[in-house]
């Protein structure tokens, strides 16, 4: 469990911090994927996302096609929420922020020149993604692979996190807000 009774709120942020670094650098680390919400100016909309980065300052970074409808959303309502389960520990955290999409820009120019030639095709479709296609066959075109031109990152500013600890012996839960650059926590019932 991550939240014990002797659990500070100083020990849980770090514990927190830890295991958002842990997802980025562990194969297999529950928090590598997340459910990321968006809203634009339709209904709100939830998809699974692979976690790629994270800053010092808790910044997230996933990488997309710059044409999915999660981009269009961010770029008319940049409120995010982001949800993170780790079925062993009984652990969840949502992180609510403010997102911003970074395209054909320095900070795309230099993930794409990391990732591997056959990780390139997720971002290479000849097809946008959601677009109707006649058979699922046609998803499978892609433009050469040193263009990078739907790659995209979507950064997360967190400002707001919550921590929930499920328990059978009763939950925990606490949460976080960030003003004035630094996270200012209190428990709250769950």
């Amino acid at each position: 469990m991550i939240i014990t009774e002797n659990t500070t709120l100083e020990d849980l942020k770090k514990a927190i911090k830890k295991h958002i670094n842990l997802a980025v650098k562990e194969h297999g680390h529950p928090f590598k994927t997340c459910s990321l919400a968006t809203a634009g100016d339709h209904e709100l909309d939830l998809r699974y996302v692979v976690l790629r980065e994270v800053s010092d300052q808790l910044h997230l970074f996933i990488y997309t096609d710059a044409r999915t409808q999660k981009v269009k959303d961010i770029n008319i309502n940049h409120e995010v929420a982001a949800l993170f389960y780790d079925p062993k520990e009984k652990f969840q955290l949502r992180i609510l922020g403010h997102a911003k999409v970074h395209y054909q820009s320095e900070i795309t120019e230099e993930a794409w020149a990391k990732i591997e030639v056959k990780n390139r095709r997720d971002y290479l479709s000849t097809k946008r993604p959601g677009e109707e296609i006649d058979a699922p066959h046609q998803a499978h075109e892609w433009l050469p692979t040193d263009e990078g031109d739907h790659f995209a990152i979507i950064e997360i500013v967190p400002q707001k996190l919550d921590a929930l600890q499920l328990d059978k012996s009763g939950h925990s839960r606490a949460q976080y807000t960030y003003h004035s650059e630094e996270w200012t926590g209190s428990w709250i019932a769950p």
